[in-house]
């Protein structure tokens, strides 16, 4: 008889019967609930690059393994889902994950299509100039076949574009030809409101309170308006209508001012290169008959519109160096492009902006941030918030 072989195989068979030993005890374990799923813990999100077509979304998952042993064997797959005013604007998933013991956080990229910007703005517009974000995530465990969600955290963004309109400033009207004396008229109050806005278009309705300080009366035959937003010509237009005011006396004239909507994805681009910053101005002018003589065409430079737009969409703006323009990262380590679980380069696709991605990680002992980190309780459904500019769940 083979003492080594004998001893040798005694040796391999043990080891076999420990591994399954193991495998049937682990399994066991997770079955009677000794050990735990493991769950997102809190979730990050910037803006990256952006083109013509695609914004690129850098994501950070942090995924709490409660277990004493790292997670490999499971295939482990983390979703999330960025909506805003329920339009889905980015879904990613991480597939083949492994997680070591604590907090392991996934680094990835998804792609948010342009296209999809005028539909967010006229929810936007329609919602009071209020967006809500969201961010949904769920991590599965294939060997146990279940999932642990986390209630959905979301982010409120503002703004007050028509309201910043509403003035009761007297602004005079000149128009600066020969023989007439300036101003012809002055406006006492400006008023707007958003009108019903469609996928189309997005009217701006504005009310213009005139008094005539002349003898003679001054007939408004249209007003017409030029839209920008960072220079991009988002909207233009003629609002034909007659308003005769007498003099001494006091009307109002009224005018829609129209976004085209389908031009949005252009500014989107322009808003994100900027740091989330718009220039929004509108230039009107008039066609007026003064005196009953021909009319002309008077620029309406007193009231010009000008407005700034700030945006934090996902509150993370002031905590990252990423800009569009350089494509980095404010995390040294978290370069170049995802890749799937083949290993194979992601790039975006003509359907869902969904991203499957091998993502790279970073394993912690304990629940940490460098900003302040929301946690969740998977179980109850509970999340404790310190608001320090990150959107987590």
């Amino acid at each position: 008889m083979d003492l080594r072989a004998l001893a040798l195989g005694s040796t391999l068979r043990t080891a076999v019967t420990v591994v399954l030993a193991l495998a049937l005890v682990t399994g066991g374990a997770f079955a009677l609930g000794w050990l735990g799923v493991p769950s997102v813990v809190a979730t990050e999100n910037a803006f990256g690059g952006v083109n013509e077509t695609t914004t690129t979304v850098d994501t950070a998952v942090t995924v709490h393994n409660p277990n004493p042993v790292g997670v490999r064997f499971g295939g482990v797959r983390v979703n999330y889902t960025v909506s805003m005013n329920d339009i889905a604007m980015a879904h990613g998933r991480t597939a083949g994950v492994g997680l070591g013991t604590g907090n392991t956080t996934l680094r990835f990229e998804s792609y948010l299509r342009n296209e999809r910007i005028p539909a967010w703005w006229a929810s936007h517009v329609r919602n009071g100039e209020e967006t809500t974000v969201q961010v949904a995530a769920d991590v599965r465990s294939g060997t146990l076949g279940r999932s642990a969600h986390v209630v959905p955290v979301t982010r409120t963004v503002s703004t007050n574009i028509s309201g910043q309109f509403n003035s009761t400033e007297n602004r005079p009207i000149n128009a600066g030809l020969p023989l007439v004396s300036d101003p012809v008229l002055v406006v006492r109050e400006t008023r707007a409101h958003w009108g019903p806005t469609t996928e189309a278009e997005t009217p701006l309705e504005t009310a213009f309170v005139v008094h005539n300080p002349k003898a003679t009366p001054v007939t408004f035959g249209s007003i017409g308006y030029d839209v920008t937003m960072n220079g991009v010509d988002v909207g233009e237009g003629e609002s034909e209508q007659a308003v005769v005011i007498p003099g001494g006396a006091t009307r109002t004239v009224r005018a829609s001012t129209v976004l085209e909507n389908d031009r949005l994805d252009e500014w989107w681009v322009t808003h994100l290169e900027r740091n989330q910053t718009t220039d929004l101005r509108i230039d009107f002018y008039a066609r007026l008959s003064l005196g009953g003589g021909e009319s002309v065409r008077v620029p309406l430079r007193g009231l010009t519109f000008e407005e700034t737009i700030r945006t934090d969409i996902f509150g993370t703006k002031n905590a990252t160096n990423r800009t569009a323009s350089d494509g980095g990262s404010a995390d040294d380590t978290t370069t170049g492009s995802p890749t799937t679980a083949s290993g194979e380069s992601s790039s975006p696709t003509d359907g869902e902006p969904t991203t499957e991605t091998t993502a790279r990680s970073t394993t912690t002992s304990a629940p940490t941030s460098e900003r302040t980190t929301t946690t969740t309780s998977s179980e109850n459904g509970s999340t404790t918030t310190a608001d320090g500019g990150l959107l987590a769940v």
